[in-house]
């Protein structure tokens, strides 16, 4: 049974193929397959989302051994380093230099030191001198722990002397050891002088302050080791910034562990996109075959799919990344109400359902969302907007669809929060504005795409067919005026065709709109036509058979660059083309061989047939039945039933001999079906009414009034 089921398949596929450019729809397979699949394998790994500051509603478990960043021990190590940093001090270079003055100057005043040294000189006190005032420059003091704490981190450019400040002799001895290796009398002298200079020590914050930033730059970021299934939070803990490192380190191992880019995930990926299409083209095949059968209605489908997923991978990324936290704001976006509408306006209410729960299924794999309570909100938002688009004819109707389908969401986010044990709070609020900005900006984004999708794929909605029978449209008004016995004509065929269309389940509103415009072109010469003919002269009359015929004919043509020039829909401009498909101009025909006594068919045969092609829908073959009946009909002297019957026969008859309708996709059931929706309405227009006698005449005259009867 699988086997049969799966060739059967095939040769729909086939067949769907051969329909249209086969290397195209081939293209779109695969493309959409490969889309498709690009979709299920870049997914976002689900977590726990939890919000700095706040109170878990549950506690959280690691689902994946991992090592974290631990941010908060790290500053903890860091702040702990710092402890080792004490008070740094220095002298005031300026104050250095005037200390270096006053006792050169102290020098120069007295000779008490030349007498105390006698073989010392002032240029070598001069050079000790210098040498002090140098190191005074270049040197800061600091305790003795700072400086060991320094030369563990390798801060060698910096020159610090261990000492207490409390006992400032420590700190000179320390100078006089780096300023002088040896000894000498210069030393001792100078030194004095500056030892017991009142010298102004400054605490130096600036230093302080590079050497803390460099500590603490060179302090590694301490790794935390989290085992599986060790409780990451736990409820009512408030969240810190050590809990969201968890869980976004826990995420990137999860994702990671995908093995996105491994041969045998993508292969995965790709035949699990396969089932999922397989499956689709099934559903289609066995449900909906003409759908199936139509390459644009099919390519659609696909467009709007993978627009979906594309504008909802978009603004999932955009959620989770975006600062602000708008995932905890955003729990419900309402991504299926987009194909929802666009499919039961565009193809067909039953296949957006199963679409539907298609994308349902692909989202539901792929973005970070709840899955339970997003696709409940999903799903029934979408079954709500399928319901609701029914006859849609008005493109406005759309805002007013969407703004319906958020009002039925709102008891379904009631019963969550109930469900949650909440009622009113602010996550409520921000569900509830979410919901209603999504769904605004669907019916938004459907009306702009809509008429995209309609000219592309060449669909028809109700509304652009409502809009093109809007009896003020300038080719209908012309109709009316310039050939008003084709205006009556295109009316009753019309009714015709919009009833035949009802009983086999076509399209009857594009029936009866293609019915007003099918001999539009018969403007340009309407009294070539015997509708438009008053009493009078037959223009015919001075043609040949051959001319009469051509010009009959060209009403096709020319109605055809009329509807282009008015950008009517493409399908109203093929049955146009299509509702005399190849047949034979029979009357001038006759005529013609009449006129060359010549009793054999084929002579230039060829130049009395429509240019076609023959019907290649039903719509299409409804209109060219319904065109010839009620033409025919017109012709008739007496009309009874058995009258219309045969006529109806005859003509379907003719059409089929003809092979009119081979391509049209109408079975045998549906034209017995047209015959006799097309004998009801014929029956109803042509109702025999009862003779009434005319009122009587009253007669007045001077002496008495009496009645006077006229029959």
């Amino acid at each position: 049974m699988i086997q049969r089921m799966v060739s059967r398949l095939l040769s729909g596929v086939k067949h769907w193929l051969d329909t249209g450019n086969s290397f195209q729809n081939a293209l779109f397979i695969t493309l959409f397959t490969l889309s498709l699949a690009f979709f299920m394998h870049f997914r976002e790994v689900r977590i726990d989302h939890l919000e700095l500051h706040s109170r878990a509603k549950k506690y959280v478990l690691a689902q994946v051994e991992f090592d974290f960043a631990d941010v908060e021990r790290t500053r903890i190590l860091r702040e702990e380093s710092l402890h080792d940093i004490g008070l740094i001090y220095y002298i005031d270079d300026e104050e250095i230099v005037k200390a270096e003055q006053k006792i050169q100057d102290e020098l120069i005043k007295s000779s008490e030191w030349r007498h105390q040294f006698p073989s010392l000189t002032f240029e070598e006190v001069m050079k000790a001198c210098d040498a002090l005032r140098h190191t005074l420059f270049t040197v800061e003091f600091c305790d003795e722990r700072t400086v060991q704490k320094l030369e563990q981190m390798g801060m060698h450019q910096y020159r610090f002397i261990p000492c207490d400040i409390s006992n400032i002799d420590t700190f000179w001895d320390a100078v006089q050891k780096m300023t002088f290796s040896a000894s000498s009398d210069a030393s001792r002298l100078i030194f004095e002088k500056y030892r017991h200079y009142p010298w102004q020590i400054k605490e130096d914050f600036e230093v302080r302050h590079i050497l803390r930033r460099k500590i603490k730059e060179q302090i590694p970021m301490k790794m935390t080791h989290v085992a599986a299934g060790s409780r990451i939070i736990d409820a009512g803990e408030v969240v810190t910034r050590r809990h969201l490192s968890m869980l976004q380190q826990m995420k990137r191992v999860l994702t990671d562990e995908i093995h996105l880019l491994k041969p045998m995930t993508i292969v995965g990926s790709l035949v699990f996109s396969a089932i999922l299409i397989m499956v689709g083209f099934i559903y289609l095949y066995k449900f909906h075959l003409p759908i199936f059968r139509s390459a644009s209605k099919m390519s659609l489908i696909g467009v709007v799919v993978l627009t979906t997923l594309t504008l909802a991978k978009l603004s999932d990324y955009f959620i989770l990344h975006q600062p602000g936290h708008l995932v905890d704001m955003c729990r419900y976006p309402l991504y299926l109400l987009f194909p929802s509408i666009i499919l039961s306006i565009l193809i067909d209410r039953t296949v957006a359902l199963v679409v539907s729960g298609f994308v349902a299924i692909v989202l539901g794999i792929t973005l970070a969302m709840e899955s339970h309570d997003f696709l409940i909100m999903n799903l029934s938002t979408a079954v709500m907007g399928i319901i609701l688009a029914k006859g849609v004819s008005r493109r406005k109707e759309i805002i007013v669809i969407c703004s319906k389908v958020w009002v039925s969401s709102l008891p379904l986010i009631l019963a969550l929060h109930l469900m949650d044990n909440q009622f009113w709070n602010r996550q409520m609020l921000n569900d509830v504005v979410t919901t209603c900005v999504f769904s605004f900006g669907t019916g938004i984004l459907v009306v702009a795409i809509l008429p995209l999708l309609e000219s592309t794929f060449g669909i028809v909605t109700d509304m652009t067919l409502m809009e093109a029978g809007d009896p003020n449209h300038p080719l209908l008004r012309r109709l009316g005026i310039e050939a008003p016995g084709t205006y009556q004509h295109s009316l009753s065929v019309a009714n015709l065709a919009e009833a035949a269309a009802l009983s086999i389940g076509a399209n009857a509103f594009l029936c009866r709109i293609s019915s007003l415009y099918h001999d539009i072109g018969k403007i340009i010469q309407p009294n070539y036509f015997t509708e438009n003919l008053r009493e009078g002269f037959d223009m015919h009359q001075l043609l040949t058979p051959l001319e009469s015929a051509q010009v009959i004919i060209q009403h096709v043509t020319e109605g055809i660059k009329l509807a282009e020039n008015a950008n009517l829909p493409k399908p109203i401009i093929d049955i146009i083309r299509e509702h005399h498909g190849t047949t034979l101009v029979y009357y001038f025909y006759n005529v013609h061989l009449e006129k060359c006594r010549v009793k054999t068919l084929g002579v230039e045969e060829g130049f009395f047939h429509y240019p076609g092609p023959t019907p290649q829908t039903r719509e299409s073959a409804i209109v060219m039945i319904a065109d010839s009946i009620e033409a025919a009909s017109r012709c008739q002297s007496i009309v009874d039933a058995k009258v219309i019957s045969d006529l109806v026969e005859s003509i379907v008859a003719d059409k089929i001999r003809d092979h009119q309708l081979d391509s049209s996709g109408l079975t045998f059931d549906d034209i017995e079906a047209i015959k006799k929706s097309i004998f009801r309405s014929l029956m109803a227009v042509n109702h025999i009414r009862p003779a009434f006698p005319s009122k009587p005449k009253i007669v007045s005259t001077e002496k008495n009034l009496r009645f006077e009867t006229n029959f």
